[in-house]
């Protein structure tokens, strides 16, 4: 007994007459009476009590109609709850992320503005990156233009720069700008978290500073330890936006195009909907992100009702 057949008998069970249910189903009354017998073939017992004008219910039959109408009951509210379900999927963004610490400030920004979404966030390398958009794992990436890819779509968010952090007593702490060759002759520790820590090494390799010269450590430890380190640092402007920076340390920017790079979302060409809204969004809200209020969106989620999950 498929669904339609179980419609046509609850449509004769209720209409009480053939003429009625085939009717309303648009099938022949023949169809339906081979249809009604072989039902009552199937469960092994008579459905109908055909000696009257009307098709009467036998006690069996109202065993079968009271059976049916709850599953159809249960059969709608599936059909409802896989609905909803997939407009929640429709409404979800996968996204990757090249940092942690810039998903972490970045990402609530970004999902206030869509509180009808939901975003789940993986920060991964660039190379999981480019795999997981290219393979459909992610509708987008939050990345550096260092990734930016032909056939890709990309929408710039800011500009990050960076800055070198050194101590107050250092004869550097002075100075408006550096230049890559003023870093050289000094030891730096930088904090390896992925999205950063390569491109620290990348800028002190680019201004000539040994290898030896620099040592890269957890981001938990740098964030203890880097105001009070002998050494000097980096640090980009969307951190400084976000974190106090010591008032023992000076924090110069190093003038170099290599110190400079473009962050944004990353997309397939065609992207769906979703991430054409984020997109849009994301434009609007770009002239405030580095105005320093990112952790106000944090305050939205005071009970646990974040629309987004960050994982590393």
């Amino acid at each position: 007994m498929d669904l339609f057949e179980m419609r046509q008998f609850l449509a004769v069970a209720e209409g009480g007459t053939m003429t009625a249910a085939a009717k309303e189903l648009f099938v022949s009354q023949p169809t339906l009476s081979h249809n009604l017998k072989k039902i009552e073939a199937e469960l092994g017992c008579q459905l109908f009590d055909r000696s009257h004008n009307r098709m009467q219910l036998t006690a069996c039959g109202e065993i079968v109609r009271d059976s049916t109408l709850r599953f159809f009951e249960e059969y709608d509210r599936m059909l409802e709850e896989i609905r909803q379900q997939q407009s929640r999927e429709a409404a979800s963004l996968r996204l990757g992320c090249f940092a942690y610490g810039t998903g972490s400030l970045l990402v609530p920004m970004l999902a206030a503005t869509m509180p009808e979404a939901t975003f789940a966030v993986r920060c991964c390398s660039e190379s999981d990156l480019l795999r997981g958009l290219a393979s459909g794992e992610f509708d987008a990436v939050i990345a550096s233009s260092e990734l930016r890819r032909p056939g890709y779509g990309w929408q710039k968010l800011y500009n990050e720069q960076a800055f070198v952090s050194v101590p107050c007593k250092s004869e550097l702490s002075g100075r408006e700008s550096l230049s890559g060759a003023d870093l050289v002759p000094y030891r730096y520790v930088i904090n390896d978290d992925v999205g950063f820590g390569g491109w620290y090494k990348r800028i002190l390799d680019q201004a000539g500073v040994p290898e030896e010269s620099v040592v890269a450590i957890p981001f938990r430890g740098y964030l203890q330890s880097k105001d009070l380190m002998p050494e000097f640092s980096l640090i980009t402007s969307f951190v400084m936006n976000y974190m106090r920076t010591s008032d023992i340390r000076a924090v110069i920017p190093l003038d170099e195009p290599y110190a400079r790079r473009d962050i944004g979302l990353l997309t397939p060409k065609s992207p769906h909907n979703q991430v054409k809204e984020l997109l849009r969004r994301a434009r609007d809200m770009a002239p405030f992100i580095l105005s320093g209020n990112a952790s106000a969106s944090f305050s939205l989620y005071q009970n646990g009702e974040a629309n987004f999950t960050i994982t590393a």
